[in-house]
């Protein structure tokens, strides 16, 4: 399928014309692009969530059906009340609405090297050209069997057939293909004309360019992302309109306001120009070299760009991979919302959802805004409750829509009375004395619901956003700046990125070819092998380029031993490690988390993850999720491999049930015998029971902990395993 990019992404046509020929190395990006709604008519049936995805909660946007909600087709993003499992709708997003705008802006060489992003171009007189082996790029996708969207390094090679023409002499418009101004610094001024007919990533466009029908049911709309459209369209004697295109059967042209098109500039069309990152704060403030090939083009998903499809294309069996009837299979993984960071001193134990933090008293936010799946909402609507959805709240407007409190209203309106003013009060007389005290001071408490009477109940609510599928346009507008270069020579020199120096950069690079993220050519490979021996290019060549980065580290370990504690993977050695290369196996659903180190990269195939960390910072290497098992590991420093120990594991579950009462329940997995005790302290740090002590057998210990005959409260459940200590906290309530 072909992808949004990011940062280099937007590379697209790095097919140069027959008057653009020469070998090229990147120098600049800046990008726009914009997410759309698509029709919600995805079939869940179809579409595959994995089932362990779908056990953590992953699951396709519910569908508006224009009854109960304000559109037909929409997507609707929902959460969950925690602690009472109530679903909310937070957003309704109607197709055609737009649900982000993201920009990368006026990235340099500063960032581009910083980032690890390479792309060697070379443009061929014939009209054709190629992407080389080493050019790798960053891009947002979507993983596979989930609605979770991550950053990937991916590398790319790509043949490709293109026309230019430097000579096009067409005016570059004001506008975007979708109406908004456009970002280019080229805007208003004659450009050459690019086209691209062959490419495995990038969209195609004609020298032309091409018209985009606007897709049925889809207005284009909500520019402002308040959830409300204006359907007054956007134009130069209406700024505030938000509808950019109308399809015919609403009454519209039928087609976008602009073109899919390219356009290209070098020689003369450069003269005078410099670099859009050149001092530009998205460049770290600092110089980039005036452009010696610039590209640009706008795209939206369409068929003549070919983009927004999946890998199958119509009419090929199986090309319809969402099931919703078209060809467009793009989805869009939400699993997070940008929120207010809360002052936990004033009693904030999560974010709001939202950029709250003008309507906020001083000091309530730490001023930052974060990506939650776990917040607090606020709105106007909750003014009685200090602007917060609360318990009170949430059960106001359930009692409101009750039949007490229409039955009510109707008495009233035939009795005589005005049809709201009849709602309001019987509203207020039989829902306001239950639900309209402000409980707006403390969360909500869950635990209230166990007697059996919510009438103790009140706080505010925490909502939780599982992971959801949305299907999607995107269009992007993308403006490139490249370096025109002389083919490199080998060095040996560990310059593996061709830049004419050793850096931190060229050993991302090494270790993401080691991971088969990437691939070299010959130069880069050659270059690779740092350390002058007979293997070419692996992870002792990686610790003979830091040691050269770094200097010296101090001896070598002389033994390595890999501790699996829960779901981390902790580093014991006594001495230096510079780089380590470790297989696990895993199930389906699994993603890794790094501590911090110099390098860390890792490569997935199918239920096996090859991961390299190299110079880490700490003890642990990384936390999982998902359960995992190593595999293989292989230590290397300064002088080369270093023996690694017998790989120890052991993992404990979370006790269950907690709040508990009288007993609760946890295991304990060995994967090897080892000496055990497992202790149970209160809160004064004073032991009151002992539940394992002595050496135990590798395989699963279940433990339960009858606290009968002890008071409620705080007690830690601690677990030794040999010198190691996991410790976790209980509440007994009776």
């Amino acid at each position: 399928m072909k992808r949004l990019l990011l940062i280099t992404g937007l590379i697209a046509s790095f097919a140069l014309t027959q008057d653009v020929a020469g070998t090229y190395q990147l120098s600049g990006v800046n990008v726009e692009y914009f997410v759309f709604a698509r029709p919600n008519l995805v079939n869940t049936d179809a579409y595959n969530i994995s089932e362990e995805a779908a056990l953590d909660g992953h699951h396709v946007a519910t569908a508006g059906d224009g009854v109960n909600s304000d559109y037909p087709y929409s997507s609707l993003l929902e959460a969950t009340v925690n602690g009472l499992g109530t679903t909310l709708t937070l957003k309704e997003m109607p197709p055609g609405a737009m649900i982000g705008k993201f920009v990368q802006d006026h990235f340099g060489l500063a960032v581009l090297g910083a980032t690890g992003v390479n792309l060697n171009v070379e443009m061929r007189d014939d009209g054709t050209g190629d992407i080389f082996e080493g050019s790798y790029y960053p891009t947002e996708t979507l993983s596979e069997g989930t609605c979770q969207t991550f950053l990937q390094i991916l590398p790319i090679t790509d043949p490709l057939i293109y026309e230019s023409n430097l000579s096009g002499g067409k005016t570059h418009p004001y506008t975007n293909v979708i109406g908004l101004p456009s970002q280019s610094g080229f805007a208003g001024q004659v450009l050459g004309d690019f086209a691209l007919s062959q490419s495995v990533v990038f969209p195609y466009m004609s020298l032309d360019g091409d018209v985009v029908e606007a897709e049925t049911h889809a207005y284009f709309g909500d520019l402002n992302q308040d959830g409300d459209v204006n359907f007054t369209p956007l134009s130069a004697d209406n700024p505030t309109g938000e509808v950019l295109s109308l399809p015919t059967s609403m009454g519209g042209t039928g087609t976008l306001p602009g073109l899919n098109k390219a356009w290209t500039a070098k020689g003369d069309l450069l003269s005078g120009v410099s670099s859009f990152a050149d001092g530009h704060p998205g460049n770290y403030y600092q110089p980039n070299p005036a452009p010696q090939w610039y590209l640009e083009w706008n795209t939206f998903d369409s068929p003549s760009a070919e983009t927004g499809f999946g890998d199958i294309l119509y009419p090929e069996d199986g090309w319809d991979e969402d099931g919703d009837g078209s060809p467009y299979d793009n989805i869009y993984g939400i699993d997070a919302l940008e929120s207010t960071e809360m002052n936990v001193a004033y009693g904030f134990n999560y974010p709001i959802v939202g950029d709250v933090r003008a309507l906020l008293p001083e000091g309530y936010s730490t001023g930052n805004l974060v990506d939650a799946s776990d917040f607090y909402v606020m709105g106007t609507d909750y003014a009685t409750w200090g602007n917060f959805l609360t318990f009170n709240a949430l059960n106001m407007a359930g009692c409101a829509a009750s039949d007490a409190v229409a039955s009510a209203a109707t008495d009233c309106v035939i009795a005589g009375g005005d049809a709201e003013s009849c709602g309001a009060t019987a509203v207020a007389t039989i829902c306001g004395p239950l639900y309209g005290s402000n409980d707006s001071a403390t969360d909500f408490d869950p635990t209230c619901l166990l007697d059996g009477d919510p009438s103790d109940c009140g706080g505010r609510l925490v909502l939780h956003l599982s992971p959801t599928c949305i299907p999607v346009y995107q269009t992007l507008e993308a403006m490139v700046e490249f370096q025109e270069v002389q083919p490199a020579e080998c060095q040996g020199n560990g310059d593996v990125n061709l830049d004419g120096g050793l850096d931190v950069i060229d050993v991302i690079q090494l270790v993401q070819a080691i991971l088969g993220n990437a691939s070299l050519n010959d130069v880069q490979l050659c270059n690779a092998n740092h350390n002058g021996d007979e293997n070419v290019g692996d992870i002792s060549d990686v610790v003979s380029m830091v040691t050269e980065i770094l200097g010296g580290k101090g001896a070598d370990a002389k033994l390595v031993e890999f501790t699996k504690e829960n779901n981390s993977v902790v580093m014991s050695a006594d001495g230096y490690v510079g780089a380590i290369d470790m297989t696990l196996s895993h199930g389906d659903d699994f993603s890794l988390e790094f501590a911090s180190a110099l390098v860390s990269e890792s490569s997935t195939n199918g239920n096996s993850t090859r991961v390299i960390i190299v110079n880490p910072h700490g003890n642990t290497l990384f936390t999982a999720n998902g359960e995992f098992d190593i595999e293989t590991t292989q230590a290397v420093g300064a002088g080369g491999n270093i023996e690694v120990a017998t790989v120890k594991a052991y993992s404990v579950s979370n006790s269950y049930p907690n709040p508990f009462n009288p007993s609760t329940s946890f295991s304990l997995e060995l994967s090897s015998a080892a000496d055990v005790s497992v202790n149970v302290y209160n809160i004064m740090g004073q032991l009151v029971d002992v539940l394992a002590e002595g050496n135990l057998s590798a395989q699963t210990h279940n433990f339960t902990w009858n606290a009968e005959g002890l008071s409620s409260g705080v007690y830690f459940i601690k677990t030794q395993v040999g010198a190691d200590v996991h410790t976790q906290k209980v509440m007994l309530m009776k």
